[in-house]
């Protein structure tokens, strides 16, 4: 069963939280730079590290940098990923995602 596209932006927005949390606020780093997957075969967003080769099905999305999402200094771990996934959510256009997913083009959110 497809995913619908408000769907997907939140499954977007919880997997671009989680990867910028863990590696710019938790010890729980990737290698390098980590970059938003998303599993075409599984409708799944994932993050990995930039050096990861990408499997079959699956379509690089984005690359979280460090302050991205603004200043998340004085925040807390769950209070930063609610944050991230609100600011996406409520900014993120819906044609950007559906597009990226299908491999059209790179995320500019």
């Amino acid at each position: 069963m497809e995913k619908n596209l408000t769907t997907l932006k939140s499954e977007f927005a919880k997997a671009c939280a989680e990867a910028y949390v863990n590696q710019y606020m938790l010890d729980n780093k990737v290698s390098g730079t980590p970059v938003i997957v998303y599993d075409s075969n599984g409708q799944t967003f994932a993050f990995q590290s930039s050096g990861s080769p990408m499997l079959d099905g699956e379509v690089e999305i984005t690359t979280i940098n460090q302050g991205d999402y603004g200043d998340l200094n004085g925040c807390d771990a769950e209070t930063a990923k609610a944050a991230i996934e609100e600011m996406i959510t409520m900014n993120a256009d819906d044609e950007w995602l559906f597009d990226a997913i299908n491999g059209i083009s790179d995320i500019d959110y």
